[in-house]
Protein backbone atom coordinates (compact mmCIF):
# COMPACT_ATOMS: atom_id res chain seq x y z
CA UNK A 1 0.00 0.00 0.00
CA UNK A 2 1.97 3.26 -1.65
CA UNK A 3 0.65 6.60 -1.50
CA UNK A 4 3.55 8.61 -3.48
CA UNK A 5 2.95 12.67 -3.62
CA UNK A 6 5.11 14.07 -6.46
CA UNK A 7 5.60 17.79 -6.83
CA UNK A 8 8.77 19.60 -8.70
CA UNK A 9 10.12 23.04 -10.16
CA UNK A 10 9.47 23.66 -13.69
CA UNK A 11 11.66 21.62 -16.11
CA UNK A 12 12.32 18.92 -13.29
CA UNK A 13 10.81 16.37 -15.42
CA UNK A 14 8.01 15.28 -12.26
CA UNK A 15 5.39 13.98 -14.71
CA UNK A 16 7.55 11.74 -16.44
CA UNK A 17 9.20 10.54 -13.59
CA UNK A 18 6.08 10.09 -12.15
CA UNK A 19 4.48 7.71 -14.44
CA UNK A 20 7.79 5.99 -14.73
CA UNK A 21 7.63 5.35 -10.60
CA UNK A 22 3.86 4.35 -11.02
CA UNK A 23 4.43 1.84 -13.61
CA UNK A 24 7.41 0.71 -11.78
CA UNK A 25 5.26 -0.12 -8.85
CA UNK A 26 2.17 -0.93 -10.51
CA UNK A 27 0.27 1.21 -9.09
CA UNK A 28 -2.28 4.10 -10.15
CA UNK A 29 -1.03 7.45 -11.56
CA UNK A 30 -3.41 10.88 -11.41
CA UNK A 31 -2.50 13.77 -12.46
CA UNK A 32 -4.32 16.36 -14.20
CA UNK A 33 -7.62 13.97 -14.52
CA UNK A 34 -8.73 15.11 -10.50
CA UNK A 35 -9.16 18.68 -12.43
CA UNK A 36 -12.02 16.89 -14.32
CA UNK A 37 -13.48 15.68 -11.64
CA UNK A 38 -12.88 18.72 -9.50
CA UNK A 39 -15.32 20.53 -12.47
CA UNK A 40 -17.48 17.78 -12.02
CA UNK A 41 -17.99 18.30 -8.52
CA UNK A 42 -18.12 21.74 -9.03
CA UNK A 43 -20.77 21.78 -12.09
CA UNK A 44 -18.07 24.40 -13.91
CA UNK A 45 -16.30 23.85 -17.22
CA UNK A 46 -12.69 23.10 -17.07
CA UNK A 47 -11.43 25.85 -17.54
CA UNK A 48 -12.99 27.37 -14.43
CA UNK A 49 -10.80 24.52 -12.61
CA UNK A 50 -7.75 24.91 -14.87
CA UNK A 51 -7.59 28.75 -14.65
CA UNK A 52 -7.47 27.92 -10.36
CA UNK A 53 -4.45 25.33 -11.38
CA UNK A 54 -1.35 26.74 -10.09
CA UNK A 55 -1.58 30.36 -11.44
CA UNK A 56 1.54 31.31 -11.96
CA UNK A 57 0.24 34.92 -13.90
CA UNK A 58 1.26 38.30 -12.60
CA UNK A 59 -1.12 40.99 -11.88
CA UNK A 60 -1.04 42.60 -15.36
CA UNK A 61 -1.53 39.29 -16.96
CA UNK A 62 -4.51 38.85 -14.73
CA UNK A 63 -5.43 42.18 -15.36
CA UNK A 64 -5.27 41.81 -19.26
CA UNK A 65 -6.89 38.53 -18.62
CA UNK A 66 -9.87 40.09 -16.61
CA UNK A 67 -10.52 42.70 -19.20
CA UNK A 68 -10.59 40.40 -22.37
CA UNK A 69 -13.18 38.35 -20.62
CA UNK A 70 -14.97 41.44 -19.81
CA UNK A 71 -15.02 42.80 -23.93
CA UNK A 72 -15.22 39.02 -25.22
CA UNK A 73 -18.72 38.34 -22.77
CA UNK A 74 -19.69 42.14 -23.75
CA UNK A 75 -19.73 41.12 -26.88
CA UNK A 76 -21.04 37.76 -26.85
CA UNK A 77 -24.21 39.59 -24.44
CA UNK A 78 -24.83 42.35 -27.23
CA UNK A 79 -23.78 45.03 -24.85
CA UNK A 80 -23.26 48.14 -25.97
CA UNK A 81 -20.08 48.79 -27.16
CA UNK A 82 -17.38 49.09 -24.47
CA UNK A 83 -15.03 51.19 -26.14
CA UNK A 84 -18.13 54.14 -26.49
CA UNK A 85 -18.84 53.55 -22.66
CA UNK A 86 -22.83 53.04 -22.04
CA UNK A 87 -24.29 50.30 -19.89
CA UNK A 88 -21.56 47.43 -19.35
CA UNK A 89 -19.30 49.68 -21.06
CA UNK A 90 -15.12 50.00 -20.65
CA UNK A 91 -15.88 53.45 -17.79
CA UNK A 92 -17.50 50.27 -15.49
CA UNK A 93 -14.11 47.83 -15.56
CA UNK A 94 -12.49 51.26 -15.42
CA UNK A 95 -14.30 52.37 -11.89
CA UNK A 96 -13.84 48.95 -10.60
CA UNK A 97 -10.95 47.53 -8.54
CA UNK A 98 -8.97 45.26 -9.45
CA UNK A 99 -10.07 43.00 -6.87
CA UNK A 100 -13.87 43.60 -7.49
CA UNK A 101 -13.46 42.75 -11.24
CA UNK A 102 -11.65 40.05 -11.00
CA UNK A 103 -14.15 38.33 -8.27
CA UNK A 104 -16.87 38.67 -10.72
CA UNK A 105 -14.31 36.52 -13.81
CA UNK A 106 -14.33 33.21 -12.10
CA UNK A 107 -17.53 30.36 -12.04
CA UNK A 108 -15.96 29.35 -8.82
CA UNK A 109 -14.30 30.86 -5.88
CA UNK A 110 -11.03 29.91 -4.34
CA UNK A 111 -12.35 28.23 -1.61
CA UNK A 112 -14.64 26.38 -3.15
CA UNK A 113 -12.04 24.74 -5.51
CA UNK A 114 -9.26 24.48 -2.89
CA UNK A 115 -11.83 22.76 -0.75
CA UNK A 116 -12.89 20.39 -3.73
CA UNK A 117 -9.50 19.30 -4.22
CA UNK A 118 -8.61 18.72 -1.31
CA UNK A 119 -11.48 16.25 -0.93
CA UNK A 120 -10.98 14.22 -4.41
CA UNK A 121 -7.35 14.14 -3.20
CA UNK A 122 -8.08 12.25 -0.02
CA UNK A 123 -10.57 10.34 -1.59
CA UNK A 124 -8.20 9.24 -4.40
CA UNK A 125 -5.99 8.13 -1.46
CA UNK A 126 -8.23 6.27 0.63
CA UNK A 127 -8.28 3.84 -2.33
CA UNK A 128 -3.88 3.59 -1.83
CA UNK A 129 -1.33 2.22 -4.42
CA UNK A 130 -1.39 5.81 -6.16
CA UNK A 131 1.22 8.44 -7.72
CA UNK A 132 -0.87 12.08 -7.16
CA UNK A 133 1.47 14.70 -8.77
CA UNK A 134 1.39 17.95 -7.44
CA UNK A 135 -2.05 20.02 -6.70
CA UNK A 136 -0.95 20.55 -2.96
CA UNK A 137 -1.39 16.79 -2.29
CA UNK A 138 2.04 16.69 -0.26
CA UNK A 139 0.12 19.53 2.31
CA UNK A 140 -3.54 17.23 2.18
CA UNK A 141 -1.95 14.45 2.56
CA UNK A 142 0.82 14.99 5.16
CA UNK A 143 -0.85 13.18 8.21
CA UNK A 144 -1.51 10.44 6.39
CA UNK A 145 0.61 7.45 7.38
CA UNK A 146 1.00 5.57 3.83
CA UNK A 147 2.35 8.73 2.44
CA UNK A 148 5.35 9.47 1.11
CA UNK A 149 5.91 13.08 -0.32
CA UNK A 150 8.65 13.46 -2.99
CA UNK A 151 10.29 16.91 -4.19
CA UNK A 152 11.78 16.94 -7.62
CA UNK A 153 14.75 19.83 -8.05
Amino acid sequence: MAIVTLSGQIGANAREIGRFVAERLAIDYVDQEILIDAARELGVPLESIVSHDERTETVSERLAHMVTNFLERSAAAGAADPMLGGAGGLDMVLSQTYAEAAAGMDDVSDDDYVQTLANLIQDVAEHDNVVLIGRGSQVVLREHPNATHVLIV
